[in-house]
């Protein structure tokens, strides 16, 4: 009988502990990160598609809009915290599949500058001009020929990193207006 009392007593134990962890990992703060391409204008206002599995950015479905001022090509990222607990993003950058990354001091171009808290349930996009990347791929592609695959990374507060699941494809077969 002791010995029953005592396994039943290990397992209540070990299945408090393991709700616990589980709860506590559950009450942080994550972030998912998109990334898709598209145009934006002067006032900030955009226009945007998802890249497709390829990764080669066709914004001539948007191109319709160049009369309304939609113009300005960019690659546009969008952090959504779907924690319990707000997220502070401290960088956004675009990781080359070389290694090298390409992002901007106070933050981007189009958006909340950094640091930006963002509330549980909440999102924030920010937005980078598709010409300075296509410059990094450019210069990317003078020692390593070919098209360059960039993912969109964001750092967090905490310390943590997530990339977005989407790559776009710069240079010389990549991008398309």
């Amino acid at each position: 009988m002791t010995a029953v009392l005592a396994i039943y007593g290990a397992l209540v134990g070990t299945f408090s502990l393991g709700w616990t962890v589980a709860s506590w990992l559950l009450s942080a703060g994550r972030a998912r990160v998109e990334l898709r391409a598209g145009l934006s204008n002067a006032a900030g206002q955009f226009m945007t598609t998802p890249i497709p599995r390829d990764g080669k950015i066709d914004i001539s479905p948007n191109l319709a809009l160049v009369g309304s001022g939609m113009t300005n090509p960019i690659l546009l990222v969008s952090v959504r915290n779907v924690g319990r607990l707000a997220i502070t993003v401290e960088q956004v950058a675009f990781r080359a599949s070389t290694g090298q990354e390409y992002g901007t001091v106070s933050g981007p171009e189009h958006g909340k500058q950094f640091p930006c808290v963002i509330q549980p349930g909440a999102s924030e996009r920010f937005g980078y001009d598709l010409g300075g990347l296509q410059i990094f791929a450019t210069t990317i592609q003078k020692a390593v020929p070919g098209a360059v695959r960039v993912a969109a990374i964001v750092d967090l507060g905490t310390g943590k990193r997530v990339k977005a699941r989407a790559k776009a494809v710069l240079g010389s077969s990549g991008a398309a207006a």
